[in-house]
Order: C-alpha cells, then structure tokens, then sequence
C-alpha cells in the first residue's frame, strides 16, 4: 500500500460538493492500492494552507490543489516544494484559451477550475458595467469580498498588474473589503450598496429588473485553483492519481453547479466565460518578479 499526502484548500462556494467526492475518491484508490491522507485548509478549517507552509516546521505533502493562491505567488513560500515538482502540463491537457492566457504560467502550476469575478449592479447604481478601469477612473464605490482569502487580494494583485498601482490604489480608497463574497453580493443585492465584484455564480443569479450582470470587457477577474505534484510520488502513482481527481465528472460539477471554468481539455465549458471568449485578467509573471510580497500587503492593508 502505498501512502499519498494531499493538501487541499478548498473552494468554499462549493465545499461540500469537494469533500463528498473526494471521499469517494479515497475509498476509490484503496482499491488500486493507494492510501491517500487529505489535510483540508482554507474557510471552516483551523489554518489557511499559506499561513502553515510559511512555517519553518511545516511538513511538505505530495499533491496539493489549491485556491489560497500566496503558496504559488509568495516566493518565499513556493520555494520550499517549487524544485520537486513535476511539469503537470506534459502530462495533462488544458483548454488553449486558457493555456494562452496569464493564467497558465508555470509548467509545474496546472490550472484546475477557475472563479471568474465579475460586476454585479443593482437599479442605484447608473455608472459604467462594462469596464474595470473606467470604474476605477470614474471614482465609483465598489464593494468586494475576500480579506482573509485570496479573493479580495486576487482582485487588487489583477487590476495593479494590469493598470499600475496608481490604478490599484485609487480602487481601494473608494472600495469596502467585506469578509467574505457572499457578503458584498448581499450588500448590493438588498441595495445597502451598488456595485460589486463578485463571483460569477452569485451575479447569474440577476433577475434584470433590480439586479444585474456585467463580464467585463477588460476580462472578468480570474481566482484560479492550482494543481501540483511532488516528485516524491514515482510517476505512476501520480498519474494514477491525478488522473483519477481530475476526472471529467468531477471538473463538470464545478461548471454544472458553480459556474466556474474548468481549465482541462475535454471537460464542459461554462457558457458565460465562453462567450466572452474566456478573457481573463490574471497577473503575468513580470508583475510576480517585479513585485514583493512586503509591497502588496503594504498598500493593501492600508485600506482594511
């Protein structure tokens, strides 16, 4: 039998859905004579995955999938496990419009679902939809989620990547960061505020009369989650299990039940992204080189 590590942080729009597969999935690679040990992270858990590899002491595992983002940016945390992986994308396909995009950026990273962020309005608000960069421009009060996750950094770290941090700066003096996503959804949905980013599974729920939608045209903000594997696992048993987690049922729930885009070939589109030709706006890696980790969080904790 042989023992397999899995770090997981999760997804929390669809947490449950995660745990109950990956469970059957641990019953599953029994059968093939595989022992596989998942430690989960992230909202609902004692730690997020990037505050425990930070640690001295933290114990390294051999797969990790994984949304807390600051594993993969933060190279001090990346450098720990980054020489001992294996090039997933020579072993797994993914979309081209995905693969040609800054999302995919590490041959080691391999994406695995992505959270598009997009606006979502209500009948008080009667300012720009189409645009982040006019919105920012035109000084127009926005709310987001995400303090304690990636999802409120993700938003800054793409629009300064993409705009300058001039741009990033005024977007957070005239920004409230909520806790969590749901939360500035609900905000704009009860009409206590008017505009928002949000994930694209809370804003298709619009039912245009007092509540809207808008893809960017500069790219819905993409919060993608990263797959990577350990060279402590022989090949076999890596593909033997990766193969098995990235099943094409698996990436289709994702789609089917939260509207996040599933990045493997041959898996569902989802058909919102797909329509806006699956533009995203994500950091590319001369932003990663050029900006420190100490930098970010100085400007974005200003504004907390």
């Amino acid at each position: 039998m042989k023992c397999v590590n899995l770090y997981f942080s999760n997804i929390c729009i669809l947490h449950k859905q995660e745990v109950t597969y990956l469970n059957k999935f641990k019953e599953n690679l029994l059968t093939k004579g595989i022992d596989l040990n998942i430690k989960h992270f992230g909202i609902g858990y004692p730690q997020r995955l990037s505050e425990y590899l930070s640690k001295d002491d933290c114990i390294l595992p051999d797969v990790i999938i994984s949304t807390d983002l600051e594993i993969y940016e933060d190279k001090s945390i990346y450098s720990k496990f980054s020489n001992s992986l294996y090039p997933l994308i020579n072993y797994f396909d993914i979309k081209p419009d995905i693969k040609n995009s800054t999302i995919y950026y590490d041959d080691r990273l391999l994406p695995f679902i992505i959270i598009p962020l997009v606006f979502c309005y209500n009948t008080n608000y009667i300012g720009n939809t189409n645009s982040i960069l006019e919105v920012i421009q035109n000084s127009d009060k926005t709310i987001i989620g995400g303090i304690n996750n990636s999802g409120a950094k993700s938003i800054i770290k793409a629009i300064w990547s993409k705009y300058g941090k001039d741009i990033a700066t005024q977007f957070l003096e005239n920004t409230q960061i909520m806790n969590m996503p749901i939360q500035a959804f609900n905000a704009v949905k009860k009409g206590s505020d008017r505009l928002s980013i949000v994930p694209l599974i809370y804003a298709k729920t619009a039912n245009n009369k007092d509540l809207f939608m808008s893809y960017p045209k500069d790219g819905a903000i993409a919060l993608p989650s990263y797959v990577c594997a350990s060279k402590s696992l022989d090949t076999t048993t890596m593909l033997t299990v990766l193969s098995e987690l990235l099943s094409e049922d698996f990436c289709n729930s994702f789609v089917k039940s939260g509207s996040l885009v599933s990045s493997l070939s041959n898996t569902a589109d989802e058909t919102t992204s797909l329509a806006n030709n699956y533009k995203f706006i994500y950091p590319d890696t001369t932003w990663f080189d050029n900006t420190s980790s100490d930098e970010f969080y100085q400007l974005f904790k200003k504004y907390l």
